[in-house]
């Protein structure tokens, strides 16, 4: 984030996001202007910067919009939410607008109980709210009661943190460039031009390569841009006085970017993780999805998630032989392990069929692994396109 002197208004960049940033941009524009009442989902995965492009635009809007952010995860019950929001009723006026933003809103989308959800969608008919509802998992909506998915408007905007090589290389020499040295003077263009010939060296644009690979994020590629400057700036400080020409240790770039790569690679992200599972574990988690989008809940029992599976291996599997219970039980638990579904408050301390998860990862990414898997079972492969517009 920098300041513009002349028109004293701050300029934020989201490296990998401007799509996303414009557009969420110009809806809150629009709402500081026009007052009327709306709402839109942002979803994504943790660490794309979903929530940091919202809390920087409430910042850019704070003069004209008040902002409330609710954690979905520290509401205790429905009655602490409808508390403030209540308190925020009694304290302003109709026509003061406001963002609301309910953080995990998947939490309340998961309740019986969307009292709620439903009073403060429904504030926006006849006041000037706009609640943005934050969720790390696609498809939330698909959980709502009927009453409350008719006051969330059909807007959404994704969070990906999918960049393309080439736009990967810029953003590294953007950040970088950033964090030296902010290039924007006369004294620096010589250094600026020296900077551009080693970023596109043949050298650097392999170790870029090998890190676009294992993990394409913006946010490890920052990280990691920090802990190379960090490291540059003290070879400089170290050896200043020697390379009074070199600041700061330009020249050496490649050999210290390719040391803090090995610093943060592999990483287990999602995608690696699924492309490790068996195909028995893949279809579990297919049978997760199928079951969010046909019952409008989002935590099973183990043992729900286990007859959904004999359902499928009953009608595409007939020939090869049912797998014992305990098998499946121990295959749902290895994938909470790894972080693939997580368990819902305490159920992991009762019995094995009685253990309630919900799904932590993508379902678009489960589909794209599914159909990547080599060899597909034709009986899976069948399954997949009778499922697949329930994803």
């Amino acid at each position: 984030m920098a300041e513009d002197n002349d028109s004293n208004e701050y300029i934020y960049t989201l490296y990998g996001l401007d799509e996303q940033f414009n557009e969420l941009k110009g809806i809150l524009n629009k709402f500081s202007i026009t007052k009327e009442g709306g709402s839109c989902v942002v979803t994504g995965q943790k660490g794309s910067g979903k929530s940091t492009a919202i809390k920087l635009l409430s910042e850019m809007f704070c003069d004209k919009i008040q902002t409330i952010t609710l954690d979905c995860n520290f509401l205790s019950t429905n009655s602490a939410g409808l508390r403030k929001v209540e308190s925020l009723e009694n304290h302003q006026d109709e026509e003061d607008p406001t963002l609301i933003v309910l953080e995990n809103f998947e939490i309340l989308a998961e309740n019986r109980d969307q009292t709620l959800l439903y009073k403060i969608l429904n504030g926006t008919r006849n006041r000037s709210w706009f609640v943005i509802l934050v969720s790390d998992i696609r498809n939330c909506t698909d959980c709502l009661e009927k009453r409350v998915r008719s006051r969330v408007s059909n807007k959404e905007i994704v969070f990906e943190k999918t960049v393309i090589f080439d736009r990967y290389v810029d953003y590294f020499k953007d950040i970088l460039k950033g964090c030296l040295f902010c290039v924007d003077g006369e004294p620096k263009k010589k250094i600026s031009k020296k900077l551009d010939k080693i970023v596109q060296s043949n050298e650097v644009h392999e170790i870029l390569e090998e890190l676009y690979t294992e993990d394409f994020s913006i946010e490890t590629l920052k990280k990691i841009v920090s802990t190379l400057v960090s490291q540059l700036m003290y070879r400089y400080r170290t050896f200043g006085s020697k390379k009074k020409d070199n600041f700061p240790c330009l020249d050496d770039i490649p050999t210290v970017l390719r040391h803090v790569v090995t610093l943060f690679i592999p990483q287990c992200t999602d995608g690696i993780i699924l492309k490790s599972l068996t195909i028995r574990q893949l279809c579990l988690l297919l049978c997760i999805i199928k079951l969010m989008k046909t019952t409008k809940n989002n935590e099973f029992l183990y043992h729900n998630i286990l007859q959904s599976y004999r359902r499928f291996r009953n009608v595409y599997d007939r020939l090869t032989v049912p797998e014992l219970e305990m098998d499946i039980y121990k295959e749902l638990d290895e994938m909470v392990e790894r972080g693939l579904i997580h368990y819902s408050n305490e159920s992991q301390m009762g019995q094995l069929c009685f253990r309630r998860v919900k799904i932590g990862v993508d379902p678009v990414l489960v589909e794209n692994c599914i159909r990547e898997y080599k060899p597909l079972p034709s009986s899976v492969k069948m399954w997949l396109e009778d499922t697949v517009e329930l994803i």
